[in-house]
């Protein structure tokens, strides 16, 4: 009775036992291993060490900490850009020439105007890449405001030590904010995390929900089964619609395609 109430609740909370050997040395499954099903399964070795009436259970984990993903964002620097000097520079160009115009159809005007102010925005703010991360929930305006402060602590630290002007009061002061950033941004995430389990704890099925959109693990198993069955699903639908060309040429290609999409 108690052995089945355990597997009922660890699969109410999406668990399952890894190990299967008899942990005692008078049989029974008293010790177990217990990880999230749709994870990796660690291999378990039980081992009789002669010490105690209890086996002793090895398992391997993976303490490799998963890192969120980063987007590619391309942006110009508009803000570093000296207005005067764009504006002489685009004073100069065909843009400004009314003389220029003569003679040029639309497309060619259009062409033009987007030509001469690619120019000008490759010469005066060239593109850049830079990758974004994700911002954690807990990450509010109070932890980027301690975040900023620590990185300009830290500028001001390399440039004092640079030029070798009172170095150690500026690395003593960055180094005093970057343990006020750390120890507030833990502890918005600790305060975080309680009120999700305490807001959730009544349904076991929604709070795993919530920990897995808040840790992007069902978009990597959607991604993972797509990149699995894709080429199942493209093999099936080449020979659905060989079928159809060899066996029912008297098929326009419309009605093929709908054909296809109800097989």
């Amino acid at each position: 009775m108690d052995a089945q109430r355990l597997r009922d609740l660890l699969e109410c909370y999406d668990l399952e036992v890894r190990n299967s050997e008899p942990t005692h040395n008078l049989s029974g499954q008293l010790d177990v291993v217990v990880s999230r099903r749709d994870g990796s399964c660690p291999v378990v070795t039980t081992y009789d060490v002669d010490v105690s009436d209890h086996q002793l259970l090895s398992w391997s984990v993976d303490g490799s900490r998963a890192v969120a993903p980063a987007t590619i964002v391309n942006f110009r620097p508009w803000r570093t850009v000296n207005v005067d000097e764009l504006r002489a520079a685009l004073t100069a160009t065909p843009l400004c020439d009314a003389d220029q115009w003569v003679g040029r159809s639309v497309d060619e005007l259009v062409q033009l105007y987007d030509t001469v102010l690619t120019g000008l925005a490759d010469t005066f703010a060239p593109t850049k890449r830079v990758s974004r991360r994700p911002r954690w929930p807990w990450f509010d305006s109070e932890c980027r405001s301690a975040k900023r402060l620590a990185r300009r602590l830290e500028r001001a630290a390399a440039a004092a030590g640079r030029r070798h002007d009172n170095a150690a009061a500026a690395v003593d002061a960055w180094r005093t904010q970057r343990r006020i950033y750390r120890h507030l941004r833990r502890q918005k995430r600790d305060a975080f995390w309680q009120s999700t389990v305490k807001a959730e704890r009544s349904n076991p099925k929604r709070l795993w929900q919530t920990i897995d959109t808040l840790l992007d693990r069902r978009r990597r198993v959607v991604h993972q089964l797509m990149t699995r069955f894709q080429p199942i699903a493209s093999r099936n639908i080449s020979r659905t619609r060989w079928h159809l060309y060899v066996h029912r040429p008297s098929l326009r290609p419309r009605q093929i395609f709908f054909e296809v999409l109800l097989v």
